[in-house]
């Protein structure tokens, strides 16, 4: 059981992963928007032209969404870049659930009361029963 449990968990792991590598999503953002990042950076994405204005497709892969984080002046365009990022690939989410419901199983399965119980053996961090336990 914990072997079929330990090989479905790396199927899960790589699914989700290339769900992660194949999504090509990003954000339109116009020049302005993107005020700080280089011209260099800026032909590498997709150019719209939007009523006129022009606008680039930043893709959350290939640099993108770290190129805005780190050089874009404007705290607004970091901040819809980053929850834009951050709400992406809901097909993810049971895959995640039951990634972390195999790793429990596998952990109670071998005597341990969870996941991370289980990850701090051999560490120099004890397991939160031992922390439990001294913060009383």
């Amino acid at each position: 059981m914990f072997l079929s449990q330990r090989s479905k968990i790396e199927e899960l792991k790589v699914a989700f992963e290339r769900n992660l590598r194949e999504e090509g999503g990003g954000v339109v953002m116009t020049r302005e928007e993107l005020s700080g990042v280089s011209e260099e950076h800026l032909q590498k994405w997709k150019q719209n032209d939007d009523d006129g204005a022009e606008s680039f497709f930043v893709p959350f892969g290939n640099g993108g969404w770290s190129s805005v984080m780190r050089y874009v002046h404007l705290e607004s365009s970091r901040r819809r870049m980053f929850l834009a990022e951050e709400m992406r690939m809901h097909a993810n989410a049971p895959l995640f659930r039951n990634i972390v419901r195999l790793r429990d199983s596998q952990a109670r399965l071998l005597g341990y009361r969870s996941h991370g119980d289980f990850r701090l053996q051999g560490r120099a961090i004890k397991p939160a029963a031992y922390i439990e336990f001294s913060s009383k």
